[in-house]
């Protein structure tokens, strides 16, 4: 049986069939070897908006459901910048930017430097799940992102790891701890703290490709060539670039 419905089922997340039942389309982009982003949008609310407005502004803030803006860090570990989703819609998002960047140089993909409380629990299902083997993951330390100094997490200052946090990097200045997964692990033991709970201190990969994933992109291709088709003089290029900003989706989400 293949893992990839068990992730979704799991994680109360829209499946890709049911994106496409939807009529969700996904576009992808890579600005550059080092940067990307994925958006899912609704086709009906994409084409009911450019066929009464003939224009693209605001149509992100209309159609999209999902964005993710990503990068490189170094090696094969990416790093999501910023995300935002609605309807269930932000942890399938996830998943289409894991198999992306594993295509690229078989990549593992790690959390923002800024998480927000949603957004710690799609870190904390994907170490949950990674116990089940949906998931492969790898400690972050293991990159060794902070230059070297292993009293340092290269993640530290956004850990948030409550008020006996302070014990933990004290620990390692001490050499009681030295920053590997395993003294992590039994920091968290000593704590009664379970690790899901900081499941955003490791990097993930998907077990496995999923092909729903290609049907997504193709109804983003024929989405963007009937806008194209809508809007005279507009070519294909400027409204994935409009799209795939999500300024305004990302307004809307935070700043509204």
């Amino acid at each position: 049986m293949k893992l990839y419905p068990i992730m979704y089922l799991h994680e109360g997340m829209r499946t890709p069939e049911e994106a496409l039942e939807k009529g969700i389309a996904a576009i992808s982009h890579k600005y550059a070897t080092s940067v990307g982003a994925i958006v899912l949008l609704s086709t009906k609310r994409t084409l009911k908006y450019v066929q009464k407005n003939k224009a693209l502004d605001g149509l992100e803030q209309r159609a999209v459901v999902a964005s993710i803006n990503y990068r490189l860090i170094q090696g094969d570990l990416y790093k999501i910048n910023y995300s935002a989703g609605v309807s269930d819609f932000g942890p399938l998002a996830y998943q289409m930017v894991m198999q992306e960047i594993m295509k690229t140089n078989n990549g593992w993909l790690a959390s923002d430097e800024n998480l927000k409380k949603a957004s710690k629990r799609v870190w904390q299902k994907m170490y949950e799940l990674s116990e089940q083997g949906v998931y492969k993951r790898k400690w972050l330390g293991d990159w060794d992102i902070g230059g070297g100094d292993r009293t340092r997490h290269p993640f530290s200052r956004r850990t948030h790891l409550g008020q006996d946090s302070s014990l933990y990097y004290e620990g390692m200045k001490d050499k009681k701890y030295d920053g590997s997964e395993a003294d992590f692990l039994k920091y968290l033991s000593e704590h009664n703290v379970a690790p899901y709970e900081y499941g955003w201190l490791w990097a993930y990969q998907l077990q496995s490709f999923n092909p729903k994933f290609e049907e997504l992109y193709e109804k983003g291709e024929e989405l963007l060539l009937q806008i194209e088709q809508i809007i005279k003089g507009v070519r294909i290029n400027n409204v994935r670039n409009v799209l795939l900003s999500g300024e305004n989706f990302f307004g809307r989400m935070y700043h509204s």
